[in-house]
């Protein structure tokens, strides 16, 4: 069937919005899913907020009025804030990292606080089946605060970082690697450089005994595609950008390093995507984000 297509459900954010959390590496399944944020009834939630590895899950979930068209629910941990517009709405994820971590210093290897806007694509297109992939987002980073001291920072492990990530997965139930999927990134921020950088790896790191992370490959596209200059400028950005070139380029990485055997690209599917924080060190952060679509022309 020709035509083109939005992969995402309410890229205006104008339905309810679920919530998950775990306290420890959402890997593990202990996931908790106890409510809905900015309630609006007769609608299903396609967006959620995730909270890994947080001290402080949301458990009131009655936002408090700021002013017209703006609410917002908050723990010690962090503030999600949703404005109200004609056309969409605009949702806030803003991250407390000097709460969670308090006095401690996170080493290699440790948990780290995430916050996330994410969906799932149950029915999704094969990338074999793509002509293009455009995906369009409106983003606006409001602070990113760094609270450690010259002592205990380390860049190699400490840093507030933001990425928009899509799960592409094996759906060939036939494939021997059915199941599988990997990471693929569009890099927006890191405090540690002016414009992030491409990066291959598995996610957890280096195989060990301890799972942490999903073991699965992922891989970020270099900034330089996307960005002349930092977007930590105060100002809103947008990401508009045909994807589906990287997407295949990314899939054919995994493979070769050792990912998705036997795989084809026709068995490769969206399946899911996340966008939001993950602070590996004592920083606060929060960005704005709204518009979000996936074009897809087949």
């Amino acid at each position: 069937m020709s035509g083109t297509y939005n992969l995402f459900g309410d890229s205006k954010l104008k339905n309810s919005i679920g919530y998950a959390y775990s306290d420890k590496d959402p890997e593990s399944s202990y996931i908790r899913y106890p409510g809905e944020l900015f309630k609006k009834d007769g609608t299903v939630p396609s967006f959620r907020i995730t909270h890994w590895w947080t001290n402080f899950p949301i458990e009131d979930f009655t936002p408090q009025n700021l002013s017209e068209g703006v609410w917002k629910t908050s723990t010690n941990g962090i503030n999600v804030i949703l404005e109200e517009g004609d056309e969409f709405n605009t949702i806030t994820l803003d991250i407390l990292g000097k709460n969670e971590y308090g006095e401690k210093v996170r080493k290699d290897g440790g948990g780290f606080p995430h916050l996330l806007l994410e969906q799932f694509f149950g029915d999704s297109p094969s990338i074999g089946q793509l002509k293009s992939f455009n995906f369009n987002c409106d983003l606006k980073i409001e602070k990113v605060i760094n609270y450690m001291n010259k002592k205990d920072y380390d860049p190699l492990y400490h840093t507030a970082q933001t990425s928009a990530i899509f799960a592409i997965e094996n759906r060939n139930k036939e494939s021997d690697s059915y199941g599988e999927y990997f990471w693929f990134g569009v890099p927006v921020y890191d405090d540690r450089v002016e414009i992030p950088l491409a990066y291959t790896n598995r996610d957890g790191g280096k195989l060990s005994d301890e799972k942490i992370g999903t073991g699965m490959f992922i891989y970020t596209i270099d900034g330089k595609y996307f960005w002349d200059k930092s977007v930590l400028d105060n100002s809103w950005h947008s990401i508009n950008k045909n994807l589906l070139p990287f997407i295949h380029k990314a899939f054919t990485c995994a493979q070769e390093s050792g990912y998705l055997k036997g795989a084809v690209i026709s068995d490769m599917h969206f399946k899911s995507f996340n966008f939001g924080w993950e602070i590996t060190g004592t920083y606060d952060a929060a960005i704005k984000l709204r518009n979000i679509r996936g074009d897809y022309s087949i």
